[in-house]
C-alpha cells in the first residue's frame, strides 16, 4: 500500500445522485353511470321481505304463493330467495 503524503488529495467520494423523476401519469377520468332508472330492476334475486314489498302484498300473501306454486323460489343455506325473473312471470299476463 502506498502512503499518502501530505500534499496528495484524498480519495474522491461518490455522490449517489438521486433517481430521475418519472413525469406524472395521467389517468383518464371515469364518468359516472347515471342512476338507473328504476333500482329494484337490477336485483337478480329478492329476499321474502323484499319481494313482498316490491308486490305490495303481505308476507303471508305471498308464501301462500309460494306454497301453491305460483311464484318460484329457491333455497339458498337457511334462506329462501325469489328470482327477479320469477316475479316479472308472476306478473306477466297468463292466457285464459
Amino acid at each position: 500500500m502506498s502512503q499518502m503524503s501530505s500534499g496528495a488529495m484524498p480519495p474522491p467520494r461518490y455522490v449517489i445522485a438521486p433517481a430521475p423523476r418519472k413525469p406524472p401519469v395521467s389517468v383518464p377520468r371515469v364518468e359516472e353511470s347515471p342512476p338507473p332508472s328504476e333500482p329494484s330492476s337490477e336485483k337478480l334475486a329478492y329476499s321474502l321481505q323484499g319481494a313482498a314489498e316490491r308486490l305490495d302484498v303481505s308476507l303471508s300473501t305471498l308464501r301462500r304463493a309460494i306454497d301453491a306454486g305460483e311464484i318460484r323460489s329457491t333455497k339458498l343455506g337457511r334462506r329462501r330467495i325469489i328470482p327477479a325473473q320469477a316475479l316479472e312471470d308472476f306478473l306477466a299476463p297468463k292466457p285464459n
